[in-house]
């Protein structure tokens, strides 16, 4: 199994043509059975990932996420008292109601259903053409978006109703997870012995820095790989400093006329890291499986630029 972060497919892929590196890439993989896994937005987003991992880098302390919107959404669906446990249970395991270190979050409300099976249902309970009134439950859960048709799923496979009545509501959650870290550094230092700093701590050759090298830096914010897009949001946040890479011209021009100091690290500079912290995950799993597992690091994976 190889994992990387960023991924071999970046765009839909239509065919396979050996004519072009990915091609040749995916018929290796496929030609020697190597399963294949990338971990790219969310080892990005998620607690103690990547973006944790390069904020200690930086030297920040209690580390807070930066941009920590994320879409989600809220099912509601109303269940028979009898069966309220049954259905609970067949979301939670599809991955529902999982809110930061809590699991099996949900909110009940108990009422009265009323309805009137007609010519062609097959009522669980009550007869075709008499109200029925029943007790149930509504039950509320929060789920992620890449989760919804799993836990919709789950929670029809195990509703005793032939057509449950239920809503999936679009909306946004903050917490734990999402772009970007900041906090402060434990000592303030100038922007020159901060960008020193920085340089031996995540060994590059270079990098770039935009702002007064004498202004003191406290707070920093830090977005792996290609941030540049979230400087106007540290901006915003007063902060003294913001790390990323792959920034665009307008981006810098803007900083070159704000407070908030600028420290582009490079794309693969500020993602390279993920094998320390991916490797450290893995093994502590395997530990806690007691399972004996060889971890090899790439010793072919270099930056694709050259300097002079």
């Amino acid at each position: 199994t190889i994992i990387t972060h960023h991924p071999i497919i970046f765009h839909p892929v239509k065919s396979i043509n050996t004519g072009f590196v990915e091609g040749r890439i995916l018929c290796g993989l496929i030609k020697n059975d190597i399963n294949y896994i990338a971990m790219h937005t969310n080892m990005d987003k998620c607690k103690g990932g990547l973006n944790d991992y390069l904020a200690e880098l930086a030297g920040i302390k209690s580390a807070k996420v930066m941009e920590d919107e994320t879409e989600c959404y809220q099912i509601s669906v109303y269940v028979p008292s009898t069966y309220a446990q049954v259905v609970k249970s067949a979301m939670f395991d599809a991955g529902a109601g999982l809110v930061g270190d809590y699991k099996g979050c949900v909110f009940e409300t108990s009422g009265t259903g009323e309805f009137e099976p007609m010519k062609g249902a097959i009522p669980f309970t009550g007869q075709v053409g008499k109200t029925e009134r029943a007790e149930e439950v509504k039950l509320e859960v929060y789920c992620d978006t890449y989760r919804l048709g799993k836990v919709i799923c789950a929670m029809r496979s195990a509703h005793p109703y032939e057509r449950p009545v239920y809503y999936a509501f679009k909306s946004r959650s903050y917490g734990e997870y999402g772009f970007g870290r900041y906090g402060e550094l434990e000592k303030a230092m100038s922007l020159k012995e901060y960008c020193a700093f920085l340089k031996d701590a995540l060994n590059l050759p270079f990098l770039e820095y935009i702002g007064d090298e004498k202004k003191m830096i406290k707070t920093v914010g830090v977005c792996s790989g290609a941030g540049g897009d979230m400087y106007e949001t540290a901006v915003k946040m007063e902060l003294d400093a913001f790390i990323t890479g792959d920034i665009k011209h307008n981006v810098a021009v803007f900083a070159s006329d704000n407070d908030t100091a600028l420290i582009n690290a490079g794309h693969y500079g500020t993602e390279v890291i993920f094998k320390n912290i991916l490797s450290s995950h893995l093994q502590n799993r395997f530990n806690e499986l007691k399972c004996s597992v060889n971890i090899i690091y790439s010793q072919v994976e270099k930056s694709p630029w050259s300097y002079v």
